[in-house]
């Protein structure tokens, strides 16, 4: 009678995931001192570094190519022979 809903078999993977690894970073600062802290800071300055790569040039270029084979393909189909 009192069932439980189905999409909490779901969550449990997920929840053991967070908890696990939080634990897991836990314990790597708590042995480091505190210099375990660093490694997340770097790797978002990182991925920040990346991101502003991305928007500068990434997004510009992605546009660029997407519009070359747009021509390509309208050139295709208008040398194609009718059938």
């Amino acid at each position: 009678m009192d069932e439980q809903p189905e999409s909490a078999g779901e969550a449990l993977p997920l929840m053991l995931a967070v908890f696990g690894t939080g634990g897991f970073l836990l314990f790597l600062v708590l042995i480091s001192g505190g210099w375990f802290l660093y490694v997340p800071l770097i790797a978002l300055v990182v991925g920040g570094i990346g991101f502003l790569h991305w928007m500068l040039w990434g997004q510009s270029m992605s546009r660029q190519i997407q519009s070359e084979e747009e021509d390509l393909c309208r050139r295709a189909r208008e040398n194609e022979s009718p059938r």
